[in-house]
């Protein structure tokens, strides 16, 4: 008996409407297992809190508008009392936002002095980088946040001799913004003052470069390597193996000099191109700074070979 064509339609559709049912039936499946797995743990935390009573609000809705606007008190004025409902609440204390930047950074970057006890106290991690290697111990450095850095000191919890994704170390930010305070401090701990970056930049390299005298003397004290080739100039920033002495008679910085000749500087290690400190100062016009490397007897008939 030969089939109707409404029958024979009836019969394809049937098995596509399973094929998309069994689907339909996966995807929830799918989404409730997701939701119980990787729903961020933020917002759970954040309906636990908001069931339990905290700030008083009426649903996780405005809890989170409440609690976000005592995190940006925080970033902006160190105000403790998100980071109480962060340790009271079991939250994760390393969690980072989308730069990479967490409370302990942020503690750290604005010297936050009350908010770094409490997070240090909960077990926050301190060695955790952003995505550009950036540590709370760097950025405190960076900006200068003496109080911080020495309460990260304190607490044990950092490496000071770890660098960024670039190989910039705290001692070397200390050493390029010349902030004594800051480079007191990781001397003091111990820190490698001949650590260098990928580029073989080192911190009195960069003290030198900057002309930071007070910083390099500290540096030179310490027991700084004042012989150690860096591998890059302010002129064309490329490896080229030149010396604290040699940066320091290109930008003209003649005290940085001094202070580096009188600690057994080489002032005839040319660059690896030959060019000796004494060329590289007449050539750019530092008269004072080649003063100080004839004073120290440089050897002005050294020629140069391009």
């Amino acid at each position: 008996m030969p089939i109707h064509p409404q029958q024979r339609r009836t019969s394809n559709i049937w098995p596509m409407a399973r094929y998309v049912l069994l689907a339909a039936i996966l995807a929830v499946l799918a989404s409730l297992y997701w939701d119980q797995k990787y729903v961020p743990r933020k917002r759970r935390m954040r309906d636990r809190w908001w069931q339990g009573g905290a700030l008083d609000a009426k649903s996780p809705k405005e809890f989170e508008e409440r609690f976000g606007a005592l995190l940006l008190d925080f970033e902006r004025t160190g105000d403790t009392a998100a980071i109480k409902i962060l340790c009271s609440g079991g939250a994760d204390l390393n969690n980072a936002g989308k730069n990479g930047v967490y409370t302990g950074y942020i503690a750290a970057q604005n010297g936050h002095i009350e908010a770094l006890k409490l997070l240090i106290d909960a077990g926050a991690d301190f060695n955790q980088p952003t995505p550009d290697g950036i540590t709370p111990a760097y950025i405190a450095a960076q900006t200068g946040q003496v109080e911080a850095l020495a309460l990260l000191i304190d607490a044990g919890k950092i490496d000071l001799n770890k660098g960024t994704a670039k190989g910039r170390t705290p001692s070397f930010m200390a050493a390029q913004t010349g902030n004594i305070g800051v480079l007191q401090l990781l001397i003091d701990a111990g820190v490698d003052l001949d650590k260098a970056g990928p580029d073989g930049v080192t911190p009195s390299f960069m003290a030198a470069q900057n002309g930071h005298t007070e910083a390099l003397a500290l540096l030179i004290d310490a027991g700084a390597n004042v012989n150690n080739p860096g591998l890059g100039t302010a002129e064309n920033g490329h490896a080229d193996g030149v010396t604290p002495a040699y940066i320091a008679a290109e930008t003209g910085h003649a005290g940085a000099l001094a202070l580096l000749i009188g600690a057994g500087a080489d002032v005839n290690k040319p660059a690896p191109d030959s060019r000796t400190p004494s060329y590289i100062a007449a050539r750019n016009g530092h008269t004072e700074a080649l003063k100080v490397l004839i004073d120290a007897g440089a050897d002005l008939n050294k020629e140069f070979q391009p």
